[in-house]
């Protein structure tokens, strides 16, 4: 190590004695920029791995992520369920072919077998691809079509869910994430 380098960690080292586990975890996370939010992030992807077969492990799962602390953007395992469900659908748009649209028959399947939460949820996100997306007239007519059933809400993030509601409503979205998931199982 350089001298300069040395230099100017000397005031961040000062004192400093050796690291226990929790310290190590806790420098850790002290690098990002949210650790609330990669806690939630990892409670709802250990929640989805076991959704299918273990739904109260799952949903155990969920009640711990709801009790993390709010952060300013709102509870983060809000946060965590709509991006979970919104990169699931388009990461698989963005890797699609532009004449590929089975993107759009996963989706609307998973619209057919949602509860009306997880079609709420969904419909944000596929709102956002119409919008932000470059998909063709025929898949946006198609797209607007299969949302035309699915009445207009504010999304999780702007609910202001706590306790059951708000477990209630990530459950709703994993079920989502997974209905759309396992389209490609077929």
């Amino acid at each position: 190590m350089s001298e300069d380098i040395r230099e100017a960690l000397r005031p961040l080292l000062a004192g400093r004695q050796a690291f226990t586990r929790g310290d190590a975890v806790a420098e850790a996370l002290a690098g990002i920029a949210d650790p609330q939010q990669v806690i939630a992030d990892n409670l709802l992807n250990k929640a989805m791995r076991v959704l299918a077969d273990d739904r109260e492990r799952a949903r155990a799962y969920v009640e711990r992520a709801t009790r993390l602390p709010v952060g300013p953007d709102g509870p983060p395992v809000a946060i965590a369920a709509h991006m979970m469900l919104y990169s699931l659908v388009t990461d698989v748009v963005q890797d699609s072919d532009e004449d590929d649209h089975d993107w759009l028959d996963a989706a609307i399947e998973a619209l057919a077998v949602a509860d009306e939460t997880g079609r709420c949820e969904l419909r944000d996100v596929l709102e956002a691809i119409d919008h932000d997306y470059s998909i063709d007239a025929a898949e946006s007519r198609r797209l607007r079509a299969a949302l035309a059933d699915v009445p207009p809400r504010a999304d999780i993030l702007d609910l202001n869910l706590a306790g059951q509601e708000l477990v209630h409503h990530v459950m709703s979205t994993l079920d989502t994430c997974r209905a759309y998931d396992e389209w490609w199982a077929d």
